[in-house]
């Protein structure tokens, strides 16, 4: 059978897909393969490769055939954010899916995506939502309701643990969304970019890209692009979560929520409250060095200055020297 043409010379926007990848081609493969029975496919496909070895690349040779392939396997780019960001780079498409390696998209995911952009002008980025979304558990959701206030409150949550409902329900307004199922006009990426301080292992440079975003106009979430994400092992920080997110919340907060007696009074319940959940957790474990680096981190975290150096420990011995190859077809 023909496959459908990548949509684009009919005059409708050009979609290009960026993929940040590392040690997962039996995942990648998966994606590919649902990518290839695609309703709309898209004028290219760019993959961004931080593995140590070259399986994947040729896996995409022998697999894609339907449209441009744009692969660069670099190992030493610093985490998911920068491969992101070197996806755009090459991207030229009207418009820029960013989609995690680990996904199974439905087929008519991106002519989903593609027709909010254009029944919502007004649109600068528009996500899917996740069909095999597991709600957590109620001890976690107790958790975040006491910690995540004003502008820290994740709204996707009530939008995501509705996927069956929602089926049929048109695109629904968010305040932030996912990087692993983004599309946004490539128009806006020219001065705005994934921030690359949060880490090899990011944790909230999608809500610091959405806050940007919407400042520009609306971000949207359509019910009716639908993907699977498998969640796939892989390389994990070695820095405990209460410290990654006192790094995050605060990079997000001094640079794009620092006003208003709201937004303040919000940040200093979140940070006191992962400051006690991490001493707490430290104690349980008898771990003097947890509790310096979350008093460390905290103290940054309420100054305006991050614990960057933290974080960079993360990946120590995970990274080694490498090369890089690209090819393009």
């Amino acid at each position: 059978m023909t496959p459908p043409p990548p949509i684009g010379p009919t005059g409708l926007p050009s979609v290009s897909i960026v993929i940040a990848t590392i040690a997962r081609p039996g995942e990648l493969a998966g994606l590919i393969d649902t990518l290839a029975r695609s309703t709309v496919l898209p004028a290219e496909l760019i993959v961004i490769d931080q593995s140590q070895d070259a399986e994947s690349g040729r896996m995409l040779q022998e697999r894609w055939r339907s449209g441009r392939l744009v692969y660069l396997r670099d190992p030493s780019i610093g985490g998911a954010s920068q491969a992101r960001n070197i996806g755009i780079e090459k991207a030229a498409g009207d418009l820029v899916l960013f989609l995690d390696d680990d996904v199974l998209v439905e087929p008519d995911f991106i002519e989903q995506i593609l027709a909010t952009f254009l029944h919502f002008h007004d649109a600068v980025a528009v996500s899917g939502i996740i069909t095999n979304y597991q709600p957590p558990p109620l001890k976690a959701r107790i958790r975040d309701f006491l910690l995540y206030w004003g502008p820290f409150v994740d709204d996707r949550q009530r939008i995501y643990r509705r996927a069956d409902q929602l089926r049929d329900e048109g695109p629904l307004p968010v305040t932030r969304l996912g990087a692993g199922l983004l599309a946004v006009r490539r128009s806006l990426l020219s001065d705005i970019r994934f921030e690359e301080q949060f880490g090899r292992y990011p944790l909230g440079e999608d809500v610091d890209l959405s806050f940007r975003l919407a400042a520009k106009g609306r971000l949207l979430i359509n019910p009716k692009a639908r993907l699977v994400h498998l969640r796939a092992p892989g390389l994990r920080s070695a820095v405990p979560r209460q410290v990654r997110e006192l790094h995050s919340w605060a990079l997000i907060y001094h640079r794009r929520l620092r006003s208003g007696i709201r937004n303040r009074l919000a940040f200093t319940i979140l940070t006191v409250g992962l400051l006690c959940e991490g001493f707490w957790s430290a104690l349980l474990r008898r771990n003097a060095r947890l509790l310096g680096d979350l008093w460390t981190a905290f103290l940054r975290a309420l100054a305006g200055k991050p614990a960057l150096a933290t974080l960079q420990r993360e990946d120590a011995g995970l990274r080694r020297a490498g090369g890089q190859e690209g090819t393009q077809q």
